[in-house]
């Protein structure tokens, strides 16, 4: 009799859970429980085996949707959240997504069709016109990225992202004293925050603010962020300020963490030869001119060869001059060239011939360079003149 009664219970308890299983509000609550333990298989698994035996809602398809987005199943997500994207109630939710997807899989068409909708849904809220900006800035279209960034930042002037990135737009505009200004407020709002400073270091840098340089980039390494370009532009910033030492000390740092490029051993030489080293000035020119790749390759083979050219090597500063010519010939290295053929040869007709090419050479400055040609070019003429040639 016993047995009868316990069976009875079990089956009674069965029962109650099917009808369970089929009310809305309870699955609603399996759902969310689910979706609060982030256990997007398990909403996968508790919806496919509704859709056996029922047709899905507009609720239930959003559910599987999102558990899909969440779950990474982003292609079949999308098929299913297109489906709402216009339903009264549910369609904001399903575009966020839409347009989501559209950014990982970096269809820009499509994601800015979600996000303007969004934006003109939701005018005040400065998330949209955030990531909109930022698809812009991807493109390169820095002035589109401007304006809204702008609004988001008008929207919330407390808002740190926007704050940021718009710093970021003004210097790929190059509007450095904009973005100074906008991250001057930034950080007397939130002065720990480390990405402004990061900012500020290349922002002040850009300006020629040397003493700013340096004071936001030491709050940084003080408090042990040491990201390459803060130490770099510090290191660099203390050079100009006649702080050899301490440029020499990061300088260092750098190359001690195997962080080398063609700046470093160009400043490293900047600062050896103020400190009257001039071997380890030129050792340090010369690897920057080995390893440089980038336009910054004609002022590095320039200060190398004027460095030599002081030094009395002559020889040697024309080597490099040479070189030089076969990338980019400027007035400069022209005028060295003559200089150096000047000095060192006996035979004055290559200096001669470089001199009046230098004359010759259109361009502004260098007019102290192109006084002491002409006199020389005079000079040369009437020598050869009174030879006889």
């Amino acid at each position: 009799m016993r047995a009868l009664v316990f069976l009875g219970i079990c089956l009674t308890m069965v029962l109650s859970l099917e009808v369970g299983a089929q009310d809305p509000s309870a699955l609603r609550l399996q759902v969310r429980e689910l979706h609060d333990l982030e256990d997007h298989k398990g909403i996968i698994s508790l919806i496919d085996s509704l859709s056996e035996t029922r047709e899905l809602s507009s609720e239930f398809s959003f559910y599987m949707g999102r558990a899909l987005f969440n779950a990474g199943r982003t292609t079949e997500a999308r098929l299913i959240l297109r489906t709402l994207e216009n339903d009264s109630e549910l369609g904001p939710r399903a575009t966020q997504m839409l347009a989501t997807i559209a950014i990982q899989q970096r269809n820009n068409t499509e994601a800015l069709s979600y996000l303007l909708k969004l934006s003109s849904l939701y005018p005040e809220n400065p998330v949209y016109h955030q990531r909109i900006a930022r698809i812009f800035y991807a493109e390169g279209n820095y002035a589109a990225a401007m304006n809204y960034m702008l609004t988001a930042y008008r929207r919330d002037t407390l808002n740190q992202t926007s704050i940021a990135d718009l710093a970021d737009i003004w210097m790929k505009m190059e509007m450095p004293g904009n973005a100074f200004r906008l991250l001057n407020n930034g950080i007397a709002l939130y002065p720990e925050n480390f990405l402004f400073r990061r900012q500020m270091v290349s922002v002040c840098y850009r300006q020629r603010k040397m003493p700013e340089t340096v004071e936001h980039a030491a709050f940084l390494t003080e408090r042990g962020d040491t990201t390459p370009t803060v130490v770099r532009l510090k290191a660099f910033a203390y050079f100009d300020l006649g702080e050899l030492d301490k440029s020499d000390f990061w300088l260092d740092y750098l190359l001690s963490n195997e962080l080398i490029s063609e700046d470093i051993f160009f400043y490293k030489g900047k600062v050896a030869e103020a400190k009257g080293n001039v071997n380890e000035a030129l050792r340090n020119y010369e690897e920057a001119v080995k390893m440089t790749l980038s336009p910054n390759f004609d002022p590095f083979i320039l200060q190398l060869a004027i460095s030599l050219h002081e030094n009395k090597k002559y020889q040697e500063s024309i080597k490099w001059l040479q070189s030089a010519r076969s990338l980019k010939d400027s007035p400069q290295l022209i005028y060295y060239l003559a200089r150096n053929f000047d000095l060192f040869y006996h035979d004055k007709q290559p200096a001669l011939l470089h001199y009046q090419m230098f004359i010759d050479r259109p361009g502004v400055g260098l007019e102290e360079q192109r006084a002491y040609a002409r006199q020389r070019v005079r000079e040369f003429r009437e020598l050869l003149h009174l030879q006889g040639e």
